[in-house]
């Protein structure tokens, strides 16, 4: 009987969480739809009016806004704008159907995130999915911030909805890929399933933003290739159906790369040069990365031997790295140099490298051995440095309620 009362307790909290994140969302959609200009006021406008826009690929390719090219988001969007006017008439206008799609989009990432972290069998699996839906980096006005958070480059991404939405398929794709692998190194077969809903999650995450895939196929395609030469080959039939999950998604994609870095609106090709929209957002770009993974840095440097053995934390470690790398050294020529859109794989990559290290930390405080002294100062300060994270998350958005315009 008390299992059973725990299970509803637990599922009434769930909800309880679910609605404050959605609730939080709304009203920060709401509010980034007050300055005028945002992403999430260009996404609306493409949206409302997304059959026009999207027209505009059979008639004008050059005029074609390269945000349709993923309109994962947009559609819902759009059809709760027409549902809205059809019941309220102009009594609701679009940014109240925007902000309500965002906020279930954010709703349905804490849940993917509490779901992940209780197959892990992580006690307080809410509570700990709470704070990861609120984490941020830190900040250190006046000498290294010169704003409080530009907008990017943060395992939690307040203003742009499509950000938000990949993030579901891109939390569940990888740690897919990552159940898939550990049937592998068990010498056993993967499930059709399994391959099947991962291509279906794949295929998903580039209609919903090609940053997924973008960030993530390079890295998993080097830890495949270290594998087959350590392995030498014998799970090379699995490591191709592992492939080929990829390859529906990967057409879609190159449809997007050229009509987006090359044929469409403002598209004039991809740059190369090292930390050139880096050092545009960051006086120091390395500073920023420490700031932002200061509790996953520490919790690897304290624990190399767990880190190692932790597949999760590898993969995403060598995710993090590709993912940064694109930042670093791709950028898109013209007027679009700066809107840092190479920014967002690595947004993702943070947010999975930071999920996969509060897996591994939470499990270690759970079956922590209390009666060791070094193990308990060293969890307590580790969970304190967590703990940071979500108290800098609050501040950014205290101060974007408060601010005079979006990026303060």
């Amino acid at each position: 009987m008390k299992s059973n009362f725990d299970e509803i307790g637990k599922y009434t909290t769930k909800i309880i969480l679910f609605f404050v994140v959605a609730l939080v969302t709304f009203a920060v959609a709401m509010r980034e739809l007050s300055f005028g200009w945002s992403d999430f006021s260009a996404h609306m406008t493409y949206a409302v009016n997304f059959r026009r826009e999207f027209l505009k690929l059979f008639n004008s390719v050059s005029d074609f806004p390269h945000q349709i090219l993923y309109p994962l988001w947009h559609i819902p969007v759009n059809i709760a704008y027409k549902l809205s006017r059809l019941i309220f008439g102009e009594m609701l206008g679009p940014e109240y159907s925007a902000a309500i799609v965002t906020a279930l989009v954010n709703g349905l990432v804490f849940l993917v995130t509490e779901k992940i972290l209780a197959t892990y069998q992580c006690r307080g699996s809410e509570f700990i999915a709470f704070g990861l839906s609120f984490v941020m980096p830190y900040v250190i006005p006046r000498w290294h911030d010169k704003i409080f958070y530009f907008g990017q480059s943060s395992p939690v991404i307040w203003h742009n909805p499509t950000n938000m939405i990949v993030k579901i398929f891109a939390l569940i794709g990888f740690f897919l890929v990552i159940r898939i692998l550990r049937i592998m190194d068990e010498k056993k077969t993967p499930s059709r399933r399994d391959y099947l809903l991962l291509t279906a999650v794949v295929f998903l995450s580039v209609i919903a933003k090609p940053s997924f895939f973008q960030g993530f196929v390079p890295a998993l395609g080097i830890y495949i290739i270290i594998h087959l030469i350590r392995t030498k080959f014998t799970a090379f039939r699995n490591y191709c159906l592992l492939c080929a999950c990829f390859v529906p998604a990967f057409f879609i994609i190159l449809f997007q790369y050229f009509l987006s870095f090359y044929l469409g609106e403002n598209g004039e090709g991809i740059g190369i040069g090292w930390l050139n929209v880096a050092n545009k957002f960051y006086p120091n770009p390395w500073v920023h990365l420490l700031l932002a993974l200061f509790f996953p840095v520490c919790y690897m440097v304290f624990n190399p031997v767990k880190v190692l053995r932790s597949l999760e934390i590898r993969l995403s470690v060598l995710y993090l790295i590709c993912a940064w790398l694109e930042f670093a050294l791709f950028y898109e020529k013209g007027i679009r140099m700066y809107d840092g859109n190479f920014e967002w794989a690595l947004c993702l990559a943070f947010a999975v490298l930071w999920l996969s290290v509060s897996i591994s930390f939470f499990r270690d405080w759970q079956n922590m051995d209390l009666s060791k002294t070094v193990v308990r100062v060293k969890n307590s300060f580790l969970f304190v440095f967590w703990l940071l994270h979500i108290v800098f998350g609050t501040i950014f958005l205290y101060n974007l309620f408060t601010a005079p315009k979006l990026y303060f």
